[in-house]
């Protein structure tokens, strides 16, 4: 009996049903946490966390998905919160444009212009949550970090809200696909952001590490004196044989 059980559960089908679980209990405590709708960034907060962590960590995904989000509750939801307020901004700058004030209609230029009011949310956002689920900044620091990365790797700002993009009319259009798609849009974006972490970080120990680098063009200084010296050597020595 033993050995049977054994092979069940070492079998590919199990360890296919076993990943199909964990990807169906965190979407479905993404979206309940999402529920309050100022819990937003906590729960992807969490989401981002528990898929990347769930490889490497024996606890259970759900500890793991609690866990982070506890820790980043309170961060998080003041980061939903203005992230909402100024929301406001592009969201009444579109309006105007598209339907003018009252009576007044506005210039064609001013819906496009209005658009730029966006930026600031397009360049943070797809980084905010993936920096607050693995480093431990203040808000400040953290937009700053989001924008900069942001900005740097356009083509990966764009994956991601690529992703985010097809994922949140698949979970409209389709309920039932919400029991899976955030989990596995997030599986997506992960390998993402952790590649540019990992550029980042190496960025970041040469600029805080820059003896080696000095310490190898002394070498090479040293080198080429030393050619120098043997050059000059050569040619006095071709003078002398001339004479």
């Amino acid at each position: 009996m033993d050995s049977f059980y054994k092979k069940i559960t070492n079998s590919r089908f199990y360890s296919w049903g076993d990943k199909l679980g964990d990807i169906i209990i965190v979407s479905v405590l993404w979206l309940i946490c999402c529920i309050p709708v100022v819990t937003f960034i906590p729960s992807s907060i969490a989401l981002y966390y528990t898929v990347n962590k769930s490889k490497k960590s024996e606890l259970s995904v759900s500890k793991m998905f609690f866990g982070s989000f506890k820790d980043n509750l309170r961060q998080g939801v003041l980061i939903n919160i203005i992230y909402s307020l100024y929301m406001l901004i592009p969201s009444a700058c579109i309006f105007f444009g598209v339907y003018g004030i009252g009576d007044v209609k506005l210039p064609d230029a001013y819906l496009p212009f209005s658009l730029v009011t966006l930026i600031p949310v397009v360049f943070t956002l797809p980084f905010v949550i993936a920096l607050l689920a693995r480093f431990d900044n203040d808000i400040k620091t953290t937009f700053k970090n989001a924008f900069t990365l942001s900005a740097m790797n356009l083509m990966t700002t764009l994956y991601i809200w690529l992703i985010i993009i097809i994922a949140l009319p698949l979970m409209v259009l389709f309920p039932p696909c919400a029991l899976v798609v955030p989990a596995i849009a997030c599986k997506f974006i992960v390998p993402k952001c952790e590649k540019v972490f990992g550029i980042a970080n190496k960025v970041v120990e040469n600029r805080n590490n820059p003896v080696e680098d000095v310490e190898a063009s002394d070498e090479e200084d040293y080198d080429d004196e030393e050619d120098d010296d043997e050059d000059d050597e050569e040619d006095d020595m071709e003078e002398d044989i001339n004479e």
